[in-house]
């Protein structure tokens, strides 16, 4: 199901910037994923939280032990209110809110494990979900202590109280809490997809960063294709690693 293809070309042609001329949920050609070396690369945005209420799609293939940060925001230290998700071990959690208090760890299906795996993220004021490889059980589903404010706090990709260490593609936010729906169309079976028209009643993500594919595997900035436009783009301050041979199909 997922795989190392280098390219994988089925449905609709892609553009030059990377998305296919239109819809989402098809397969479509996937060249590049970024490799986080877990010591100091990070991505930065112009994303930041409109509300208590949005949601994040991506695909990790963190390395094997150790605990990772797949997305956080730009909040220092553990007090105020802050976004931290990602996986410890086997296991993978969410912090919202301040403290260690808040973090809910969930243990159901391993995505520490040499694999490539789709994660969703949905919060909506205290709700919360995750949905892995298109679906959830019922231990990720909860109602958290407080909900994220809205702010000043970007995203940042890889970073949160920690590095992430492992591969990373097709990141995604939108302002609303997507639904089960959207989230199977996301995941697609398993292939990468287009998702620039999922969610928002077809408009699609405000931030997707293809990580490389529109940009062809070089420099540090990887161009936003939401509608959030290029104010959105992350760039990475302290270089990064594109890869080519071990992507998500």
């Amino acid at each position: 199901m997922l795989g190392t293809d280098l390219s994988l070309s089925v449905g609709r042609p892609s553009t030059a910037n990377g998305i296919p001329s239109s819809g989402g949920g098809g397969a479509f050609t996937n060249t590049y994923a970024v490799e986080f070396d877990g010591t100091d690369e990070f991505m930065t945005t112009g994303y930041t939280f409109a509300g208590s209420t949005f949601s994040a799609s991506m695909w990790v293939k963190p390395t094997l032990g150790g605990a990772n940060r797949w997305i956080g925001d730009s909040t220092t230290g553990l007090t105020g209110m802050r976004l931290d998700f990602g996986n410890k071990g086997t296991n993978w959690f969410v912090r919202l809110g301040a403290g260690q208090s808040t973090r809910k760890t969930v243990s159901a299906a391993a995505v520490n494990d040499g694999a490539w795996h789709h994660m969703v993220l949905t919060i909506n004021g205290t709700s919360v979900k995750i949905y892995v490889d298109g679906s959830t059980t019922g231990g990720d589903v909860w109602t958290a202590g407080s909900p994220l404010s809205a702010g000043s706090n970007t995203v940042m990709v890889g970073r949160g109280t920690g590095l992430y260490d492992g591969l990373m593609d097709e990141v995604a936010f939108w302002d609303v809490e997507l639904s089960s729906s959207d989230v199977t169309t996301l995941y697609s079976g398993g292939a990468v997809s287009d998702i620039s028209s999922v969610g928002n009643s077809g408009a699609g993500p405000f931030a997707f960063w293809r990580m490389g594919d529109n940009d062809g595997g070089t420099g540090t900035t990887i161009t936003n294709l939401g509608s959030g436009g290029s104010t959105n783009n992350g760039s990475f301050p302290n270089g990064i690693t594109f890869e080519s041979t071990d992507i998500p199909s």
